[in-house]
């Protein structure tokens, strides 16, 4: 018989200051990975600790106050402004774009 295990993430839409707040550093433990081939795929790998914080920060990213156009730019590593690499971009649509 199947597991069933379930996935519970709170997100306050405005910080202390009444600022958007979001944490998208992961973890020491966890470890992301994004790569792009030759052809220009991407290659996402996470172990258990990595693909659950790219799932907050999906959570965080839907639920969260956030304006249109609002963007994260992040290292493949998951780690903020350390320049050392090719980054990923994350951007809240408005609900009527087409992606």
């Amino acid at each position: 018989m199947a597991k069933i295990v379930e996935f519970h993430h709170a997100v306050a839409d405005q910080g202390p200051r009444r600022s958007l707040s979001f944490d998208a550093e992961a973890a020491r433990e966890a470890r992301i990975r994004i790569d792009e081939n030759d052809e220009g795929q991407l290659r996402v790998q996470a172990n258990r600790a990595g693909w659950l914080h790219l799932a907050r920060v999906c959570a965080e990213l839907g639920l969260g106050n956030f304006a249109p156009g609002f963007t994260l730019r992040l290292d493949y590593d998951f780690r903020w402004g350390a320049g050392s690499g090719p980054e990923i971009v994350l951007e809240r649509l408005d609900d009527q774009d087409e992606a």
